[in-house]
């Protein structure tokens, strides 16, 4: 319970991200008569929590054997109303139906042999949740955006007390892409990160730009890695990856405040959707 409680809680923070475009929020990245107007800058690192979501692999083969069934059971109509809105042809309907006869107990078998064994995922849990909690890793957004910055205003950053125009970093979100896949319940996936930046006039508090950047991709082809594998050696792979992440929020925001080139919206991530998505895509 307390892990859907987390996943829906950062469903909604990603749902009011990509609703941020209301006539009142401020725009997503500054004007370029407001980046003429920075004058002294400061960037800090504003602590607020950030939403970690670990969705583990299935565990035990009974366990998997009912996921299994469950996934084929919602396959066969998506295979046949799918095949057949992609043809266009209602002959299609047959052809759909053996097809999806033939992929449930593909589907349920699969959902038993291709659990991860329940000791091993809970070993593994806890290495997850010191890698996402580090807290080197929103520091390490803040630096690698103030060394972006720096770059772009061609100077140093000055303290809070000292400055024009405030940038304030939020690391919002941490998020592993989810295990399911059609012929897996251990397949492969990436890990995604979210970001904010608000720039803030400091005379008066006005935002001038409110900027959200994610980064990784739910269920890539290439580059995710397994559950198990993700948590080996103390999340090696898993840590060098979030520093990865970290490196390329910085740098999509530092776009938008400094060049005006807004990241994309983020998507919204649920468990039903969030392997279906892919980089780019919505």
């Amino acid at each position: 319970m307390p892990g859907a409680i987390r996943s829906a809680a950062l469903s909604l923070l990603w749902l009011a991200a990509a609703c941020a475009t209301t006539s009142d929020a401020p725009p997503d990245a500054p004007s370029a008569e407001a980046r003429t107007q920075f004058g002294a800058v400061s960037v800090v690192l504003v602590p607020e929590p950030t939403q970690y979501v670990i969705h583990p692999p299935t565990s035990g083969w009974l366990t998997g054997l009912f996921v299994g069934t469950a996934r084929g059971l919602v396959a066969a109509p998506i295979i046949v109303l799918g095949g057949m809105a992609e043809t266009g042809d209602l002959q299609f309907v047959p052809f759909g139906g053996v097809l999806a006869v033939g992929y449930f107990p593909f589907s349920v078998v699969n959902g038993a042999m291709t659990t991860v064994p329940r000791a091993a995922m809970e070993a593994a849990i806890p290495a997850f949740r010191s890698a996402f909690e580090d807290p080197s890793l929103p520091d390490l957004l803040r630096a690698e955006f103030s060394r972006r910055a720096e770059s772009h205003l061609g100077g140093g950053l000055v303290s809070m007390d000292e400055a024009t125009t405030v940038m304030e970093i939020r690391l919002q979100a941490i998020e592993t892409g989810t295990p399911i896949a059609v012929v897996t319940l251990d397949g492969f996936f990436d890990v995604i990160a979210m970001a904010s930046v608000r720039v803030v006039r400091r005379a008066d508090g006005h935002v001038v730009s409110e900027s959200v950047a994610t980064d990784g991709t739910p269920n890539p082809e290439d580059g995710g890695h397994q559950f198990l594998v993700w948590a080996d050696h103390d999340a090696e792979l898993l840590r060098h990856r979030l520093d990865e992440a970290m490196i390329g929020l910085a740098a999509s925001l530092a776009e938008a405040v400094f060049v005006g080139a807004a990241p994309p919206p983020p998507p919204l991530f649920t468990p039903d959707e969030i392997d279906r998505m892919r980089s780019g895509q919505s």
